[in-house]
């Protein structure tokens, strides 16, 4: 019977003290590749930070006169003149491009909105762009050539009876108050072709 009490005296005991030990601390849980919070957020911080290559997009802030020609398959090119006006946003991450076109051929005057980037996740240019010929938007990605000063931009666009068509934009820079513009497009059985060629100058 002594025996019976003193046990239940202990675990008594036992069960206060348990009561008075302030809560254990929870730990967080580990982070991906044992990495720190801290540590993550200053790696977060740095890939989002701009790079060399949007300061290569930032030398063509300003306001620009266009001049070109649409090169349509089967049909004589078709003139026209424009403007752009472009500037860097969020903080020099992107360039956002406001451009007007004016033709004398009736239906092909037009206003754009482009917006080129460099994702330095996947080391790519990128375009994203808008226009009043239709209703959708494009986009597309690609590289720079140093030795050429060139940007190639690769995509594909759906066109109405003859599904995705590859197109490409080439992007020249002559110099600082120049640069060409051209839009290739691969139609089936016909190869690329070009489709529109422009060049800016700065106003």
């Amino acid at each position: 019977m002594k025996q019976a009490i003193l046990i239940a005296l202990l675990l008594c005991t036992s069960l206060v003290a348990a009561q008075d030990r302030p809560a254990e601390k929870k730990q967080p849980p580990p982070m991906p590749g044992g990495q720190s919070m801290d540590e993550m957020m200053k790696q977060a911080q740095q890939m989002a930070a701009p790079a060399e290559q949007h300061q290569r997009l930032a030398t063509r802030e300003g306001r620009w006169k266009v001049s070109g020609m649409f090169i349509m398959p089967g049909a004589p090119p078709m003139a026209f003149t424009g403007t752009s006006d472009a500037r860097m946003i969020l903080g020099g991450r992107f360039l956002q491009i406001n451009g007007s076109a004016q033709s004398a051929n009736p239906g092909m005057n037009s206003e754009s909105l482009t917006v080129i980037g460099f994702d330095k996740r996947t080391g790519k240019y990128t375009m994203w762009a808008v226009d009043t010929y239709g209703t959708y938007s494009i986009s597309a990605t690609g590289d720079h050539d140093d030795a050429t000063n060139t940007t190639t931009l690769l995509g594909e666009n759906e066109e109405p009876g003859m599904g995705k068509v590859p197109f490409k934009f080439v992007i020249k820079t002559v110099d600082d108050d120049h640069y060409t513009l051209e839009l290739h497009m691969q139609f089936p059985g016909m190869g690329w072709h070009k489709m529109m060629e422009a060049t800016h100058e700065r106003a």
